[in-house]
């Protein structure tokens, strides 16, 4: 299928930031004692260095003084950014959630292949050189344990014909509140009773990771008229309401300006694997931030988004997943804002590995701060 989303008007231009080359430093400087011959380090390196000179903001927000620059509302108790991060000697980790906005340039977003860098080397650890950009200088944990090698990026999709037999059975199970889709009906409903608080009646709505497309169901479900889901994986979708795309194809639809402008966001225990390698995917730090911020770029102004990762305290799994607490959380929904106010994304402590869902509403770049 085409893309035939009802092609939106263009995104308005807006001054893109300025850049952060003066500081950026190469991860590999010369002359310096983690100078190496590695030919891995040395390639992923330069495409990260590159990367990192592009991106902008996104891209520096790699400590917790750095995080706190970018907050503009503590969420819940309205706490100001002061009051949630103790003294300026003793920066500490948010007490509640938080809300950050930043500047975004949606075109060298796009313009960036780097993003989309594919390695099937499967590295046990994050190397030296990465691990405080991965923990936030330290703020956020990391642990090891199974080794994942899932990868299909470029290939075909865990499930890679979607029949039309096969989306309207689905459908027939929502209805009677059977559906189980990948992680079980407690999680379908609870979406489906989640999403119903927006209009999604004639939208469009993007998908972000679905090996299965119970995600397209629920959205049709609720009224949505087309479906777009970006998978790593090639996915052949025989109903004539769910399109699927490639990252690569992603990319090169939005340079040739051929990629509607959605309605809403879907995305649920996706983005937590971004940059970790466990895809097939190249290691960057910044994978599932920059990963939604593309989302964010084509979304309308007022878009919502529902989004579901594994959350409580802020860990990384390496090389499984990543959990989402009050530093991940915000830093994944730059320039989203909470539907409904969130008074904190870690449950007490407890880690919630199937995903917590939210509702967010898209913060457009000339109202940001």
């Amino acid at each position: 299928h085409e893309l035939s989303v009802g092609m939106a008007e263009k995104p308005p231009m807006r001054p893109p930031p300025q850049p952060l080359e003066e500081d950026v430093l190469p991860l590999l400087a010369p002359n310096s004692d983690n100078m190496t011959e590695d030919p891995w380090k040395l390639q992923r390196y330069t495409r990260l260095d590159s990367m990192r000179k592009k991106c902008g903001v996104l891209c520096s927000i790699n400590d917790l003084k750095a995080f706190y620059n970018f907050v503009v509302s503590a969420e819940g108790k309205g706490e100001s950014s002061s009051s949630i991060m103790g003294s300026n000697d003793n920066i500490e980790r948010p007490r509640t959630a938080v809300r950050l906005e930043a500047p975004v340039d949606c075109l060298q977003l796009f313009q960036m292949d780097e993003i989309d860098d594919g390695d099937l080397t499967f590295p046990a650890a994050p190397p030296e050189e990465l691990t405080k950009f991965y923990s936030l200088d330290g703020a956020i944990s990391i642990s090891f344990g199974k080794l994942w090698k899932s990868a299909y990026l470029g290939g075909k999709g865990y499930e890679n014909i979607w029949t039309k037999e096969e989306i309207d059975s689905q459908l027939s199970q929502l209805k009677n509140g059977t559906l189980h889709g990948t992680y079980g009906t407690k999680i379908v409903n609870e979406i489906l009773h989640l999403i119903s608080k927006i209009d999604l009646e004639g939208k469009s709505v993007l998908v972000i990771g679905s090996e299965r497309p119970w995600l397209e169901v629920v959205a049709l479900a609720a009224g949505a008229a087309n479906v777009v889901t970006l998978e790593y994986g090639e996915i052949v979708s025989q109903h004539h309401q769910i399109n699927t795309i490639t990252p690569k194809d992603f990319r090169n639809a939005y340079l040739e300006k051929k990629l509607p402008l959605f309605d809403a966001v879907f995305s649920f225990s996706s983005l937590e694997h971004s940059g970790l390698g466990r895809y097939g995917d190249a290691l960057n730090p910044w994978g599932d931030i920059l990963s939604l911020a593309r989302a964010w770029c084509v979304t309308k102004d007022e878009g919502q988004l529902m989004l579901g990762v594994p959350s409580g305290m802020d860990h990384i799994q390496w090389n499984a997943h990543r959990f989402y607490g009050n530093i991940r959380w915000p830093l994944l929904t730059i320039n989203w804002e909470p539907i409904g106010g969130v008074e904190t994304y870690e449950h007490g402590g407890r880690k919630r590995l199937s995903g917590t869902p939210f509702l967010f509403r898209k913060v457009p770049q000339h109202k940001s701060s």
